[in-house]
């Protein structure tokens, strides 16, 4: 991991829900991350759940981001069946 003194930015996201991959865990928990000015990610905000949000906040994320894909309620249970607003 030499290129990670020159790493201003690592950006996870793209490729599904992030809080799914223990990959992800990993990286945003290890030591080496710690010197990464900026790690960020989006996510769905569904599995953020008191267990989740505590690893978050003891990780080495700076930024997290929710996508909300509809504001009204219909809208987003058509596409999300298993995911709700009212959480």
């Amino acid at each position: 991991m030499s290129f990670l003194p020159y790493l201003e930015r690592l950006s996870l996201y793209g490729l599904g829900e992030p809080l799914l991959s223990e990959i992800f865990w990993t990286i945003i928990e290890h030591e080496n991350t710690k010197d990464i000015p900026n790690v960020d990610i989006n996510s769905n905000g569904t599995l953020l759940n008191e267990k989740n949000v505590d690893r978050l906040l003891h990780s080495n994320l700076n930024a997290l981001r929710i996508s909300i894909e509809g504001a009204q309620h219909l809208k987003h249970t058509r596409k999300f069946a298993a995911a709700t607003l009212r959480k």
